[in-house]
């Protein structure tokens, strides 16, 4: 991860296009010898890792729980009363809305401003129709029963390698699982921890003369690695700015 994280550091410096995926890919080769990763996966012979990626696509649509179909399965099957009471679907629907909301928000506004795809109040551009269109995915993928489908950090990799559009997202969709299943986590984490370093820059934007957004801004920042969570970091600042600003 560490090496990663040096290599990008080192091609952005020499304003390299493409840093972040280079730091990456020269990860990956140095991870191979040291057994970090599995030539296997990409050979196709590692259980469910395969280059007949229809195999599994049937799953994508499946209503089926054992097949991931759990949230469809509640609209084909019924939720169980009186064991699940509507006050405990209610409050599911609620927090996931929330933590969803608050991932999201971090999210784009992080990423936008690295982007420069900010208006002159600091909002990001077309911000209604990005959170409506993180709502509508959001939803949809957990009824074909896949992974979460919403915005998350590590957006920031495409971004700083210089995407600004939905093509971005598209053309790492359709690459194939058994390279990203080569590629190691520790690999793909130095590249987070750049995007760190990109985040960081704004900080220099906030107004640090003033109690009423500094606080706020620190506990943002501090509670983000301490909760392991993006959710719980913005959470906790927007709770802190609110009691501040309600005493002042």
């Amino acid at each position: 991860a560490l090496f990663s994280f040096v290599v990008i550091a080192v091609l952005s410096h020499f304003k390299v296009k493409g840093a972040v995926v280079f730091g990456i890919l020269a990860a990956t080769l140095l991870a191979w010898p040291l057994g970090v990763t599995n030539i296997d996966y990409l050979l196709g012979k590692t259980d469910g890792v395969t280059w007949k990626f229809w195999e599994n696509f049937a799953n994508f649509f499946s209503f089926d729980p054992n097949n991931g179909g759990i949230f469809g399965a509640a609209f084909t099957e019924g939720f169980n009363f009186p064991k699940d009471s509507l006050m405990t679907c209610v409050m599911l629907i609620i927090t996931f809305a929330m933590i969803d909301m608050f991932d999201t928000m971090g999210t784009v506004v992080g990423c936008c401003a690295n982007a420069n795809l900010l208006d002159e109040n600091g909002v990001p551009k077309n911000y209604d129709k990005i959170m409506i269109s993180d709502s509508v995915a959001t939803c949809t993928g957990a009824i074909l029963g896949t992974s979460t489908v919403t915005t998350f950090v590590e957006s920031g990799a495409g971004v700083a390698a210089g995407g600004k559009t939905g093509l971005t997202a598209l053309v790492t969709a359709i690459l194939l699982l058994p390279v990203f299943a080569f590629i190691p986590s520790a690999a793909a984490a130095g590249a987070l921890l750049y995007v760190g370093v990109l985040m960081m820059s704004n900080v220099k934007n906030i107004d640090f003369s003033s109690p009423k957004s500094a606080v706020p801004a620190f506990v943002t920042i501090a509670m983000m690695p301490f909760a392991y969570s993006i959710t719980d970091g913005i959470g906790l600042g927007l709770i802190t700015y609110v009691i501040i600003s309600i005493f002042t």
